[in-house]
């Protein structure tokens, strides 16, 4: 495939959905290739969470899906909300000026990562690891997950999540 490819998807009738224009690079995964990932939910950065909290729930009418926790290994907080009748999930994310994923805040900068669930975390970082992929945050657990990053190609970070399982 040429670098700005015109890619068309079609439907089971052979009618163009929609086209897509694609830059690939050096590596072309065929569908094959492609682990399976599950994008689950949108975090986003935010300035003042109790503030971001009342906007999302009061003004939006969302609810708290996860409670707000602090995490440790991130020096932040993190708080999952969704609405009503929906499956979609928006997760905010607050870091301490000492953290490793902190950055001052810049209005339109506040995309904080898409996160993809797992089902062999190692496994899939040893898959892009071999792909080239650089991991940008090795993995590690925080509470019930295990997660690790690394960024898409406009440098939008992508975490990849792997939910612990007791063995009961």
């Amino acid at each position: 495939m040429e670098d700005g490819a015109l890619v068309s998807t079609t439907s089971a009738k052979s009618k163009p959905l929609k086209h897509i224009r694609m830059k690939m690079t050096k590596m072309e995964w065929s569908r094959s290739e492609v682990m399976d990932f599950r994008f689950i939910y949108t975090g986003i950065r935010v300035k003042n969470m109790d503030e971001s909290i009342r906007f999302y729930t009061e003004v939006l009418g969302m609810e708290i899906a996860e409670k707000r926790e602090r995490t440790e290994p991130t020096k932040g907080e993190v708080v999952t909300l969704k609405s009503p009748y929906s499956t979609q999930l928006l997760e905010l994310n607050f870091y301490e000026k000492d953290s490793p994923f902190y950055v001052p805040y810049v209005n339109g900068e506040d995309l904080d990562h898409l996160a993809f669930d797992v089902e062999n975390l190692e496994s899939v970082v040893s898959d892009l690891k071999s792909k080239g992929i650089e991991i940008i945050v090795e993995p590690y657990q925080i509470g019930e997950w295990s997660e690790a990053f690394i960024k898409d190609p406009n440098g939008i970070w992508i975490e990849l999540l792997q939910r612990n399982r007791s063995s009961t």
